[in-house]
Formats: structure tokens, sequence, C-alpha cells
């Protein structure tokens, strides 16, 4: 029916949660990583450093994105965003990731 079979991963379903501050996140944590016996590189950033943030008024929040590639690659194995203004919604910062493991 939709052109063969496909495989259907949790991973890359965003979600969030509405607090304060809110939190975003997509794919694999770092204990997940782990558990499966993966490598990864994780950058993360201050959201203090963000043009936007600084713009929008939540640079002084303590936020921060957290995003973990697989070792040596620029393949996004998960994502985390905490911030005021994290959610996924119009005018915000998004977390778009399709981790494949």
């Amino acid at each position: 029916m939709f052109g063969g079979a496909k495989r259907f991963s949790a991973q890359v379903i965003p979600w969030c949660t509405y607090t304060a501050p809110e939190v975003a996140h997509v794919g694999l944590y770092e204990r997940d990583i782990a558990a499966r016996g993966l490598e990864s590189d994780t950058y993360s950033v201050q959201l203090k450093h963000n043009d936007r943030a600084i713009c929008e008024g939540s640079a002084d929040d303590g936020g921060f994105v957290k995003i973990h590639c697989r070792k040596g690659t620029d393949e996004i194995l998960g994502a985390t965003i905490c911030s005021e203004r994290a959610t996924v919604r119009k005018k915000k910062h998004r977390v778009d990731a399709a981790p494949s493991t």
C-alpha cells in the first residue's frame, strides 16, 4: 500500500514537556547510545550565546541545546533543548532530527 515494507521508529518522534523551563527531545539519550554499544560525540551549547535566544529574551534562563552524533560523523542520534522557549512551535527553537541506528 505504501510502496514496500518500511520500519517505524519511535526515535524520530519529537516530544516536549510544557514546564518551566520547557524541554524538547528527539532520538536517543546518552544512556541509550551506550546501551546499544554505539560511540558518539556530544555537543552542548548554552543558549546565552544564541542570537535568537538573546533577541527573544530567553538567553538568561539557563537553557541549552545538546546534540549526540554518531562518532566521527554528522549523523544525529539524539537532541535535547531545554529553555523557556524550547518546544516545537512557530517562532521557537526546534528539534528536527531523524536519527537512525
